[in-house]
């Protein structure tokens, strides 16, 4: 690890088991950031950016420390093995880090208490990817506006921040003594959901410590990069949040997200715990997995209602409860529903069901893409579908890919949708 000594300005070069105590910089990059290089060549104090290096060591020093970790100028970004493994140890650092500075460069110096807030939460800080780990891996996290001023600690502004990122506040006040696998993967995700990365491969690589897992970069891939990352979770973990996001699109999908972005409603969705879950992995036909399979629900005296705007379907037998608007879903004969081991928050009585449509032309009845023209996520009451599923193992496909879009494979019987008001008056037909 390199750091930089915060009273010579010079780089210095530890290995594991002889770091230093040290501070760590987040903030968002600008014109005139400090490389590795300008650092050797002695170029750094000519560049803009070299007021912010100086701001971070000023503090660190007067804060005792000898050392600050900055990734702008403490990483030879020109070599690949070098930033690869930086990368990937990146949450690490965070997290061993004795405190982090979050320097927001757009708040201003001069802010009338009232305003300090709103200010916060126009930042550009808390919209980038990388630094949702740089929030939530440290224990120790201080804010300092534009002049270097203190805005407050991250346990003082938890509230706030919890309202502006998503993110639980005992998340935030645990810091480096979380664990993160105590969220389901889907919250995780949520917490990215409404960030942006300048490169697209950087929407997976930035959460990999979230995660806990390692991969190579292959900056090029696009969003290839995403779905590496997801392969990499389903090594490491069986829960099915993974699954439990909204589609983007209105065509065919598979069982995998093509950005954190579509788990934007995922916040409240938890795992469920359980030791008989099946292996499950990707394979060259798509994801392979063994689910508790629901066939043909609406033939058997199921219907799907709607709560509220904010939940998602659900799929409950006839009479069971009286909606104020009323979806009923005529499904086909190759749709079935694929129970997952995930469930809404503070609703033990209820799961989390993936509509699924059986694809035709393939050698076995397996292969199945994830439905998309209507609900593809959907609520299951548990005691009414306990003795209405069997397990089976299936294949979720891969929808075909041209350069950046979707094709659609042959769906086969369409479905259709009708929608009631409460006097069971038909309102419109999508």
């Amino acid at each position: 690890m390199r750091l930089l000594n915060t009273k010579s300005k010079t780089l210095e070069e530890f290995h594991s088991s002889k770091i230093p105590p040290y501070a760590i910089l987040s903030h968002t990059w600008g014109e005139g950031e400090i490389s590795f290089q300008d650092m050797v060549r002695g170029e750094a104090p000519q560049l803009q950016g070299y007021k912010k290096i100086v701001g971070c060591c000023n503090q660190a020093a007067s804060d005792g420390y000898k050392y600050v970790w900055i990734d702008t100028c403490c990483i030879d970004k020109t070599s690949s093995a070098e930033l690869s493994e930086s990368i990937n140890s990146m949450f690490r650092w965070y997290r061993k880090a004795h405190v982090c500075y979050a320097y927001l460069s757009d708040v201003d110096s001069i802010l009338d208490p009232t305003d300090l807030q709103l200010a916060i939460a126009k930042s550009r800080w808390f919209t980038r990817g990388w630094t949702l780990q740089e929030l939530i891996g440290p224990s120790n996290v201080i804010f300092y506006n534009c002049s270097w001023d203190e805005i407050g600690t991250k346990a003082g502004l938890a509230e706030i921040i919890s309202n502006i990122t998503g993110a639980d506040v005992p998340v935030l006040l645990k810091g480096g003594k979380n664990n993160f696998s105590d969220y389901s993967i889907a919250k995780r995700m949520f917490w990215a959901s409404r960030r942006e990365t300048t490169r697209v491969e950087d929407e997976a690589y930035c959460l990999m410590g979230l995660f806990g897992v390692n991969m190579p970069l292959i900056y090029g891939e696009g969003k290839m990069a995403f779905f590496r990352l997801q392969d990499e979770i389903m090594r490491h973990s069986d829960d099915h949040s993974l699954f439990a996001w909204k589609a983007s699109t209105d065509t065919e999908i598979g069982l995998l997200a093509s950005s954190p972005r579509e788990f934007s409603e995922s916040g409240k969705v938890d795992r469920i715990a359980t030791k008989d879950s099946r292996p499950y992995s990707i394979t060259n036909k798509g994801v392979q997995i063994t689910l508790p399979l629901l066939n043909t629900p609406n033939g058997e005296g199921f219907e799907f209602t709607y709560w509220s705007d904010s939940m998602p379907a659900l799929l409950t037998h006839r009479k069971v409860m009286r909606p104020l608007t009323r979806l009923i879903n005529i499904l086909g004969s190759k749709t079935v529903i694929a129970v997952l081991n995930c469930q809404p928050a503070e609703m033990e009585d209820y799961i989390f069901g993936a509509i699924l449509d059986k694809q035709s032309g393939y050698a076995d009845d397996n292969f199945y893409l994830r439905h998309s023209r209507g609900p593809s996520l959907i609520l299951l009451e548990r005691k009414i579908f306990q003795n209405h599923t069997a397990l089976k193992q299936i294949f979720v496909g891969f929808p075909e890919r041209g350069d950046e879009d979707v094709s659609i494979f042959d769906y086969g019987e369409t479905s259709q949708y009708y929608m009631y008001d409460n006097d069971n008056d038909m309102l419109e037909v999508p």
